[in-house]
């Protein structure tokens, strides 16, 4: 298992830096020059020029990534061009409402998508498949910024029950933090309930005709029982699975939710950048997207044990 554990973790190690290198040349091809940006429309050429050699973008494009790379491996992800700041710090503030969004969106989409392919999956070619298969691809449909304005519309403006936007931490108000990420939580995991609710229902019956279950009914077990403890442990490898793939998915969906609920969280902050042409910005925000995400997707790997005995990591 720690063999395994530490070649997982060598292996993600070219991941990120491919994530390093082209977080640094997409901002780049983008148009737009940070300097005149960062500079009023009247600005001359040559105040231009000053805060372009300010700010070190006179320097040709490899050594440009050579010192911005360098100071990423002592961990300065260095400093905004529009802040003022380290770029740590200003990811610091905002990861934390992010990840509080993107957790309760990811339990949501587990929640419900485990539940509802469970209850489709009993009730096969019954009523209650069928309603599950259809909201199921409704919600594959509809657009995540087009249902977060629907649901404030009908929760937030005409009902009142959450407000239409803030961030408040979980850690500091647990009611408050939940009505304040409830509507955007629901709104980015929607869509990833109804993938996980067909994956649940395509897996959960193909185990329910394995031999082990008919096995178990053969030996008098309850079907509530073979359902819930031996098949669905079983059916819920697939779900893992695609659980790693969901959350950069739901972070990258983030950007857009944040936008519509004017939620202070990562999101917010690379458009702002994006905008801003803030180049050290933009690549440490992806950089620790990056990250996050490769890190869920190795807890993911050596997570199957624990679903599968009969897997090992020899």
């Amino acid at each position: 298992m720690l063999i395994y554990a530490l070649q997982r973790a060598v292996a993600t190690v070219p991941t990120v830096l491919l994530a390093a290198v082209l977080a640094f040349v997409l901002i780049r091809l983008a148009p737009g020059d940070p300097a005149a940006a960062f500079l009023s429309p009247a600005a001359t050429q040559d105040e231009v020029a000053a805060v372009r050699q300010r700010l070190g973008l006179d320097l040709p494009v490899p050594v440009q990534f050579a010192y911005w790379f360098g100071n990423v491996l002592r961990g300065d992800l260095g400093r905004s061009f529009f802040l003022g700041r380290d770029v740590t710090t200003a990811i610091a503030e905002r990861i934390p409402a992010t990840l509080q969004l993107t957790v309760l969106a990811l339990a949501f989409a587990l929640v419900v998508g485990v539940s509802a392919g469970v209850l489709a999956a009993v009730n096969h070619n019954r009523l209650v498949d069928r309603v599950v298969m259809i909201v199921s691809l409704l919600g594959v449909s509809v657009p995540v910024f087009w249902l977060g304005l629907l649901l404030m519309w009908v929760f937030a403006v005409n009902l009142r029950w959450f407000p239409t936007g803030g961030y408040v931490p979980i850690t500091e108000d647990l009611l408050g933090g939940l009505r304040s990420t409830a509507l955007p939580a629901i709104s980015l995991g929607t869509l990833h309930a109804t993938l996980i609710a067909r994956i649940t229902r395509s897996s959960m019956l193909e185990y329910m005709r394995k031999d082990f279950a008919r096995t178990a009914r053969s030996k008098g077990l309850s079907e509530r029982r073979i359902n819930l403890k031996h098949v669905l442990r079983n059916a819920l490898i697939p779900v893992v699975t695609v659980v790693g793939g969901t959350l950069g998915t739901l972070l990258s969906g983030a950007v857009i939710i944040e936008t519509v609920f004017t939620y202070p969280g990562i999101g917010r902050l690379v458009v702002r950048a994006v905008q801003q042409r803030d180049y050290n910005l933009v690549q440490g925000v992806l950089l620790v997207v990056t990250g996050i995400y490769v890190f869920v997707n190795f807890l993911v790997d050596v997570s199957y044990g624990f679903f599968d005995p009969r897997i090992r990591y020899d």
